[in-house]
This record gives structure tokens, C-alpha cells and sequence, in this order.
């Protein structure tokens, strides 16, 4: 038994063909920054993002392109049950059977939230019909038509504020060697400081502040 949840954005218009072509750069740009902050805000997440070999063959476009441009990311944590998916134009959470369904519940919340505030996307839920879901009042309903009044007891997870600082998660920069990237974590501060990139092929490196970093 799965749950699912819906994002697209608030304006309506989305392309029906996203699932299956290459994120334009706008669009990677965005990807890079919702996965990104998801990984700040649950390190538990596993990252997968498409092989760019079978993507170059695929889209016909050379491998550095492939390498820049993706598909989708998904974002896993199976000891939460939980498993996100990020599109062009949009991204779904999917939530399978717990044995700590509040926990998981207030995960995805918060996941939802993430996405609904850097995104602008707004949530639907596929089980009532596509009904909008407000992230303000619906956690109830929504987490009892998951899985019952277990995972509603919790109640939502509190909202929290990132602290204002040079380099926040989510934060997108741009490498010579590496390319596109946005902002996972950060250790220290100052021109010493250690960033945690996360960057369009997929890879995670630790570069310091001033190793040719430049926001974007």
C-alpha cells in the first residue's frame, strides 16, 4: 500500500510531456536547489539521478549535456518509508506502509514544505479526487487517509527557519570545472568555509568557499 502526493505549479500550467525529456536549464537550476534542500533538511535521503550515458543516447545530446540536465532526482529514505521524485514543472512525494506513521508523516510534511515555499508549487492529493491540499489545515486529513489516526497523533511538524548567512542549502552556485550546482550544507564561515555541493551529474563534493565558487 502507497500513498501519494502531488506538487505542480500554483499557476496550472505544466507540461505534460515532463516525465520524459531533459530539464531545461531554468528547470535543472530549480531541481538542483529543491534536492538540495531536501538533503540539508534530512540527511538520511539516498540521491539517485538518471545514468548520463543512456540520457545523451536517449535525448541525442552530447554527454556533457546530459551530464548538466536530467530527467528527474529521487530522494529516498526506506527506514521512513518515504521517496521523492523531482521534475521539470514538478514532483511527487510517495509514502509506503510505516511502522511509525507519524514520523513519516511529518517527514513528508515538511518535505512538502520545502518544496511548496522554494518551488512555488502547490500539493493535490490524487486520492480525493486531485483535491488542492493546504499545507496550513490539511495535515489531519491527510495523514489519517494515509494511515489512520496513528499518523495523524503527531500532529504537523513545527516550521523552521533557516538562519540568514552567506551560503544558505538550496543555494544555487556555479563551478568552473564542475558546473551547476546548489548548496547541501556548510561547516564554518568566512572564505575557510567548507560547502557541501551538490552538483547536476549527481555528485556530492566538499569544496572550500573560495575553490572557484560563484553564486547563480
Amino acid at each position: 500500500m502507497s500513498y501519494s502526493l502531488d506538487l505542480r505549479p500554483r499557476d496550472g500550467v505544466q507540461d505534460d510531456g515532463f516525465a520524459s525529456r531533459l530539464a531545461s536549464a531554468d528547470e535543472m537550476r530549480t531541481m538542483l536547489e529543491l534536492a538540495a534542500a531536501l538533503l540539508a533538511a534530512h540527511p538520511a535521503f539516498v540521491l539517485f539521478r538518471p545514468n548520463a550515458e543512456s540520457q545523451a543516447k536517449s535525448f541525442g545530446v552530447d554527454l556533457d549535456t546530459a551530464r548538466q540536465r536530467c530527467t528527474h532526482f529521487e530522494l529516498t529514505d526506506r527506514a521512513s518509508s518515504i521517496q521523492l521524485s523531482i521534475h521539470p514543472q514538478a514532483a511527487g512525494v510517495s509514502l509506503s506502509r510505516s511502522a511509525a506513521p507519524g514520523r513519516t508523516m511529518q517527514l513528508a510534511w515538511k518535505c512538502l514544505r520545502i518544496v511548496e515555499a522554494r518551488a512555488g508549487y502547490a500539493a493535490y492529493d490524487p486520492q480525493l479526487g486531485g483535491a488542492a491540499v493546504d499545507l496550513d489545515h490539511d495535515f489531519g486529513r491527510v495523514a489519517r487517509a494515509y494511515a489512520g489516526s496513528a499518523a495523524a497523533a503527531l500532529g504537523p511538524p513545527e516550521s523552521a527557519t533557516e538562519p540568514s548567512r552567506e551560503w544558505p542549502s538550496g543555494a544555487r552556485v556555479m563551478h568552473a570545472r564542475f558546473g551547476l550546482g546548489a548548496v547541501v550544507s556548510v561547516e564554518g564561515a568566512g572564505p575557510d568555509a567548507k560547502l557541501t555541493i551538490l552538483f547536476a551529474s549527481g555528485e556530492r563534493k566538499r569544496l572550500v568557499a573560495t575553490a572557484g565558487l560563484a553564486r547563480c
